[in-house]
């Protein structure tokens, strides 16, 4: 309870009738006492029972069966701002939780009624401050509770932090689910894409069929962007980056969106001009850019003003732990702020998730912010939101500030489909896959023999490695995957060529292959032309 932990000086005890203590500051477990009988040895006791009380630093009251404070500790009186003499006489409630009557679920309730220990989290009327307060009985020569001990510690912290861990634990589940729906999706889409191109290259269509298969190639290019956007979100897609100027990014993307933006609404930005740059993806950074923006505006239907300001930020470790997401290091902060209608917690549990939303069926997907999120953790980064129902919100993204790198560029693919003679082993445990594939490479000159598994494109290439020229493998398959069909073929023939297919290549994969020697890696769903390509640029 955050009111309650306030250091103030420890009052001076007086003595007086009822409880008669020395002063807490003058007592120590190594006190001395004097030394006889047994009057001797109970103010020995006393002492040091004192002495042990106001050493614990969460807050401990002795209380009776009206609920009076007895006996205190000196944390209790400093949470207070009381000393023990005034503090002695309240009701615990009064003191622990600024009530006037025994709080709801009160362990110390069914102490005194029951005579068990009992334990319960109560949170604060009126903030967001939890305890974790236990009870114990004290009983009299009847053996009757004549007391109960009260303990309360502060859990706030622990409470938020474990939160947290939850909400990045259940992040991460709905994002292996996502990433693995979206995987087996770019399987199917694969053979959509692929069939359909095969029927658009022959000559025997009518128009209205070409057209049909054009609109089928658009729809099927919209369940694509999808399924990237999923992929983002689950983090299992490569980043191609490069060193950015965030403040550039920044200002280009405001002046976009103060264009399209309605006239009641007021678009800024403080930018730092010391941030330096990181290492992104232009095109992912805008997107996490533009899509805080469209949220902004929509929290704000009748005007307000949009705010985008970038920072030079240093989290240490003490930020991290209070922080589970963040990682210590230097970052460039993008925050994203209006004034709007804001979010609960409860709203602000879930804005992450993909396909949650807040808005009408018709005006969004639900997936802006999730793929924001795969975006950000992709790049190293982390998201923290603030948000206050009629106050508005801030979103900050916080991404790793690394030193500059020379840009580089992909080599531009060829215009035409070169083919060839050689022998291709594809292995893919999609029969539409294989089928497309080998028709396709065929049709351009190439001999293809073909696997369902790992293990049969193994056993395969063991009896033909003379002939084949190159192995495309499928990452993801039952039985041998594609890792490990790649091992023992190399073992076979070291210096083999390979060509991986995934439909989630994470980057640790794509790394760990290519440094084993993988020529080239495609993303799934791919089209027909760019395996063609990708074939001929590593048999060359």
């Amino acid at each position: 309870m955050k009111n309650l932990m306030k250091p103030i000086k420890w009052g001076k005890r007086q003595h007086g009738q009822g409880n008669k203590h020395q002063d807490a500051d003058q007592v120590s477990g190594n006190a001395a006492v004097p030394e006889g009988g047994t009057e001797d040895r109970l103010r020995e006791s006393d002492i040091l029972m004192d002495s042990i009380f106001s050493a614990i630093t969460d807050l401990v009251v002795l209380i009776d069966r009206d609920y009076r404070i007895v006996k205190t500790n000196r944390a209790t009186c400093n949470s207070a701002g009381k000393v023990a003499e005034d503090v002695v006489g309240m009701h615990c409630y009064e003191i622990l939780q600024n009530e006037q009557n025994v709080c709801e679920g009160c362990p110390a309730k069914r102490v005194l009624e029951k005579g068990k220990p009992s334990s319960a989290e109560i949170k604060r009327i009126g903030d967001d401050t939890v305890a974790a307060v236990s009870a114990f009985p004290v009983f009299n020569a009847d053996k009757t509770v004549d007391m109960a001990v009260v303990h309360a510690r502060d859990i706030t912290e622990e409470r938020s932090l474990q939160e947290q861990l939850l909400q990045s634990q259940r992040l991460e589940s709905i994002g292996r689910l996502t990433g693995g729906i979206a995987h087996d999706f770019n399987n199917i889409l694969q053979g959509i894409i692929g069939y359909t191109s095969l029927l658009l290259a022959t000559d025997e269509l009518t128009e209205q069929q070409a057209a049909d298969l054009e609109k089928i190639t658009q729809l099927a290019d919209r369940a694509v962007q999808m399924t990237k956007q999923l992929l983002l979100f689950s983090r299992k897609t490569s980043t191609e980056a490069i060193p950015l100027d965030l403040n550039e990014l920044v200002a280009e993307t405001a002046a976009v969106v103060d264009r399209t933006m309605a006239k009641q609404i007021s678009v800024e930005t403080v930018l730092d001009r010391s941030i330096g740059t990181i290492d992104g993806n232009p095109g992912q950074i805008q997107q996490v850019l533009m899509n805080l923006c469209i949220n902004a505006r929509d929290a704000m239907p009748d005007g307000g003003t949009l705010m985008i300001e970038t920072r030079a930020l240093t989290f240490d470790e003490h930020y991290c732990h209070i922080h589970p997401d963040a990682r210590p290091g230097s970052f460039v902060a993008i925050a994203v702020s209006d004034d709007g209608v804001g979010m609960d917690a409860q709203t602000q549990g879930r804005i992450f998730e993909p396909f949650f939303t807040t808005k009408e069926p018709t005006e969004g997907t639900g997936l802006g912010l999730s793929v924001t999120y795969g975006i950000v953790k992709n790049h190293g980064g982390f998201i923290s939101v603030h948000s206050q129902p009629g106050v508005g919100t801030t979103v900050q993204v916080c991404l790793p500030r690394r030193p500059a790198v020379d840009k580089s560029t992909l080599s531009a693919e060829p215009a035409e489909v070169p083919g060839g003679t050689e022998t291709v082993l594809i292995a893919d445990d999609e029969a539409a896959i294989l089928d497309l594939s080998g028709r396709w490479l065929e049709e351009r000159g190439y001999r293809v023999v073909l696997a369902q598994s790992g293990e049969e494109a193994v056993e395969i290439f063991d009896k033909k490695h003379d002939e084949i020229s190159l192995v495309v493998l499928d990452l993801a398959m039952p039985g041998i995957d594609g890792i490990e069909a790649f091992k023992k073929v190399k073992e076979i023939e070291p210096g083999v060529r390979v060509i991986f297919c995934s439909g989630s290549a994470v980057d640790q994969v794509t790394e760990q292959i290519r440094h084993e020697g993988a020529n080239a890696v495609l993303s799934k769903p791919y089209t027909l032309d760019e395996l063609a390509q990708t074939v001929r640029k590593v048999l060359d």
